[in-house]
């Protein structure tokens, strides 16, 4: 009788195997020369920027006040779904409002405009805030796997290594998006299935309806 494969926890996380045997402990040179993700907060330590707050695989630059906290391919994940309900995010994943879609110009700014807009603003912290617990949630998640298979006593990885490994790219960014969307926007999911399929979200040929 053929037994039942259990995935290892680099499996379930998407990681290289042949990648994570091959790391070592950081010299104290490339600590002081490199950036590199810190544990448990998947904080960027020697870089202005952090990991993109959905997939937490790729580094996004610091460029305030027009910063992004998703990377371009979660972006686009996040934009297929917008566009469903004639928006243009989802999630908020700019710094600025502007960049989620939100402005108004002063010689708009009718007294019922004003509170469309501030409620539209109201949403927006809220979803930060859901993106930001679900970025804790899943940098505990990530550091348990890893000291699972590194060791308890792991500190810090380069951020190259950490790049390498965890492979960012549309793939990864429609995995991760989906699992937010199923944690935290379930509601979404029960209102139209195409949410929770990997290949209409990463947009593949024939998912359009």
């Amino acid at each position: 009788m053929n037994q039942i494969r259990r995935r290892t926890p680099a499996e379930v996380a998407g990681i290289d195997k042949d990648l994570l045997a091959r790391l070592r402990p950081l010299t104290e040179e490339q600590r002081l020369s490199e950036p590199r993700v810190v544990f448990p907060t998947l904080d960027v330590e020697g870089y202005s920027g952090w990991l993109c707050i959905v997939c937490l695989r790729s580094v996004e630059p610091d460029l305030q006040p027009w910063s992004w906290f998703g990377c371009e391919p979660c972006r686009a994940v996040d934009g297929r779904v917008a566009r469903v309900f004639g928006a243009k995010r989802f999630l908020p994943l700019g710094q600025h409002s502007m960049m989620n879609g939100l402005s108004l110009r002063p010689d708009e700014a009718t007294d019922a405009k004003m509170v469309a807009f501030y409620d539209q603003l109201t949403a927006m912290n809220r979803g930060w805030g859901g993106l930001h617990a679900w970025r804790k949630e899943r940098a505990a998640e990530l550091t348990w796997i890893l000291r699972t298979i590194l060791g308890e006593d792991l500190k810090e990885i380069p951020l190259s290594v950490w790049t390498e490994m965890m492979d960012p790219g549309p793939q990864a960014s429609v995995r991760e998006y989906r699992d937010l969307l199923r944690g935290q926007h379930s509601w979404l999911i029960d209102l139209d299935s195409r949410f929770d399929d990997v290949d209409w979200l990463a947009g593949e040929p024939g998912r359009e309806a």
